[in-house]
């Protein structure tokens, strides 16, 4: 047998949800990475799986569950929940002292009540919402509420509430959601590093058409300053594109897993309100076209700059043949 056999087998079996029935919290937290300290949160919470991409433990009796991924790191913990609960009630403190001294690394916190059809309000508005989109998801075997709306303490709410689904269905539905939210914010996170990118190539195409007319109706005697010229613009151009290729390569591998998961919910439209996967789309496509632009326009912009300098040096050796 090759020697990954069967580790390349076993990553079918790779990040399994966790299992449930109704009712239920389930709690999750994606934090990004700082220095290594996602690590060392994996090594206090679950010591003997640390070296894994994933653990499923206990934590303070309830089923708990950690993701490992490149640049972030998901927490689950799902609460079996009782007549006197709350609603929306507090992130626990099991999962609170696990990030304590972190908390400015949590990107994403979602909470979702999970209720059964027989049990819930049968009104979303009940639950706090304003506004709220639904969707009938897994062929209407249940039915999803979120307004989207975060509270004072950065929680995003979504009522869950089960028709059919047995506990091996629910716990991959209620991934999917989490999964959504997750890589929605991961993708998110290219905006602001865009926007900074617009203004400065502005100021880089605007260089590029001086150093272009000035290459057109240019002789030997400036060639040199203009080779210097469009040496310094390659050079900003170039590392601006290292610091910021990464993140947009990232955001459109989210973005691609965030439509897969909103296809895989099968939707179906609930009378009088907006589907949840088109409010998510219609607010999360700009952000990712944006970002893919401003991408592509950074890359134009060097491959431009690239051929400016190929033209004035083809220039400068023929210049150099003629007598």
């Amino acid at each position: 047998m090759h020697p990954l056999r069967f580790d390349l087998h076993n990553e079918l079996h790779a990040r399994p949800s966790i299992y449930f029935n109704e009712p239920a919290h389930v709690f999750h937290l994606t934090l990004v990475e700082s220095d290594g300290v996602l690590g060392s949160i994996i090594k206090r919470l679950d010591p003997q799986s640390a070296s894994q991409p994933q653990g499923v433990l206990k934590l303070d009796g309830h089923s708990a569950k950690w993701e490992r991924h490149t640049e972030f790191l998901s927490l689950t913990l799902v609460v079996p929940k009782s007549a006197e609960d709350a609603s929306w009630p507090e992130i626990p403190d099991a999962l609170r002292s696990i990030v304590k001294g972190n908390e400015s690394l949590i990107v994403e916190a979602s909470v979702i009540l999970v209720e059964s059809e027989s049990s819930w309000s049968g009104c979303p508005n009940s639950y706090g919402f304003k506004d709220a989109s639904g969707s009938e998801v897994g062929a209407g075997d249940a039915v999803v509420w979120s307004d989207f709306r975060l509270t004072p303490d950065g929680i995003n709410r979504i009522l869950f509430i089960n028709r059919a689904l047995n506990a091996y269905r629910l716990g991959r539905m209620i991934r999917r959601l989490l999964e959504i939210e997750t890589y929605r914010t991961m993708a998110a996170l290219a905006l602001p590093v865009a926007k900074d990118v617009t203004s400065s190539l502005t100021s880089f195409e605007r260089e590029l058409t001086r150093l272009s007319d000035q290459n057109a109706k240019g002789s030997g005697a400036n060639t040199k300053a203009t080779l210097d010229d469009i040496s310094r613009l390659s050079a900003q151009i170039v590392r601006s594109a290292a610091r910021t290729r990464q993140r947009f390569s990232a955001t459109e591998a989210y973005a691609q897993i965030v439509f897969e998961r909103i296809g895989e919910l099968r939707e179906k439209h609930v009378p009088g309100c907006q589907r949840l996967g088109v409010f998510i789309e219609r607010r999360f496509r700009p952000t990712v076209r944006y970002c893919y632009a401003t991408h592509q326009r950074l890359e134009r912009l060097n491959d431009s700059v690239a051929n400016l300098s190929d033209l004035l040096q083809a220039r400068v050796q023929v210049e150099r043949r003629d007598p």
